[in-house]
């Protein structure tokens, strides 16, 4: 047998096989183009799939805001319509209270929250029964001015138009600034996201007009809200010696007639002293005051207890609030005089009173009137401390 045809059979089934190999990894390589496709088309329909069905959901997110927002058509802007083809259908268009306008020719067409561009698509749509490829221009005649409203502690609050680049701090400047019972540091910015959402800052002013992060003072959109949170009223000295004497006997004698209505004998002669201590302490101080200067006892002078603390730089809130914590001490005082059954019970009271002799003794309220220091309380009475 002639060994030749065995060789060449062997070669033709090597190359065979070599062809098979090579066959097989050309269509594994133009598979995997396609398959690689095929998951990012279902991919692509989960996501699509996801976002109708979270549709309903979606409603309830806040959409992200656009930069350079467009004007939007509100009821009662006015707008010109003009048809350069067919100028007979030129006409002004007034946006109803409902936000439909009635248009010649085709009758109502709903075109308020639209821009002009979107409504003159709207009307393009509603002309095409009668025109074809109608041509229109939109133009706002007369629309809503874009306005802030400033309301609370503020001198002048309101509604203000809206002019340029203006900050919060500018806002409040523009509605009289801050009244004396205006809390600085809350300052609330209320901001419309859409129809449902509404986005609410707060505001530091008061570290802002000191100079500190001038730079977070932010921009007024049209239809926003800032409102001034109350304060604390700062406390202001009104009454004089007559003011503080009727205070003390009012005090005196509602004292004695919830003492005598209660049968209380022997707390009712003390108690309305403890009620009235601090004005009566620091009404004896003054009149053994003038005396020593050999002046008259109704001699107005600046140098009671609250003047004193004033002059030694306190401000009129911690005053007020020190006069008051100090009165319910001695109410608190005659109270547990009137409750007890022995003189004993009148002990923490009078130590309170002794104490309050010292302090308006070490205070200096039996010197002489100091001019400057006269001038001083003068001028820490009538500023108002500044709002935390």
């Amino acid at each position: 047998m002639n060994p030749a045809p065995n060789g060449l059979r062997s070669i033709a089934r090597k190359l065979a096989v070599v062809g098979g190999v090579v066959l097989v990894f050309f269509l594994a390589a133009s598979q995997s183009p396609a398959q690689e496709s095929s998951p990012t088309r279902s991919s692509a329909a989960q996501i699509v799939g996801t976002s109708q069905g979270s549709s309903t959901t979606g409603a309830m997110l806040p959409e992200l805001q656009h930069r350079n927002a467009r004007y939007l058509l509100c009821a009662s802007d006015t707008i010109t319509l003009t048809f350069p083809l067919t100028p007979e259908f030129d006409q002004t268009v007034d946006i109803q209270p409902d936000g439909f306008a009635n248009l010649a020719g085709v009758g109502d067409v709903h075109l308020e929250g639209l821009s002009t561009e979107e409504t003159a698509r709207a009307v393009r749509i509603a002309y095409a029964k009668l025109l074809r490829d109608p041509i229109v221009v939109v133009e706002l005649k007369n629309f809503s001015k874009p306005y802030f409203v400033v309301g609370g502690q503020v001198h002048q609050p309101g509604k203000y138009d809206l002019h340029g680049y203006t900050t919060a701090t500018q806002a409040i400047a523009i509605a009289g600034g801050f009244n004396e019972t205006a809390k600085h540091s809350q300052v609330l910015l209320f901001r419309r996201v859409n129809n449902d959402w509404l986005e609410v800052k707060n505001l530091n002013l008061k570290r802002i007009l000191q100079g500190h992060g001038v730079g977070e003072d932010p921009e007024i959109r049209p239809g926003d809200m800032l409102f001034v949170v109350f304060n604390f009223r700062p406390a202001k000295i009104f009454m004089g010696d007559s003011g503080s004497t009727m205070l003390g006997l009012a005090l005196a004698f509602l004292a004695l007639d919830f003492c005598r209505s209660n049968g209380a004998a022997m707390p009712a002669s003390t108690f309305p002293l403890f009620v009235a201590a601090l004005p009566l302490v620091d009404a004896a101080l003054a009149i053994i005051r003038r005396l020593r200067r050999r002046a008259s006892p109704f001699t107005i002078d600046r140098r009671h207890l609250y003047d004193l603390l004033l002059a030694r730089g306190w401000p009129p809130r911690r005053v007020a609030l020190v006069w008051y914590s100090a009165t319910l001490l001695f109410v608190a005082s005659g109270w547990l005089a009137l409750r007890g059954n022995s003189i004993r019970s009148t002990f923490p009271g009078i130590a309170a009173i002794a104490l309050l002799l010292v302090i308006a003794v070490r205070l200096g309220c039996l010197r002489s009137t100091d001019p400057q220091l006269a001038r001083t309380v003068e001028r820490q009475s009538f500023t108002p401390a500044p709002s935390k």
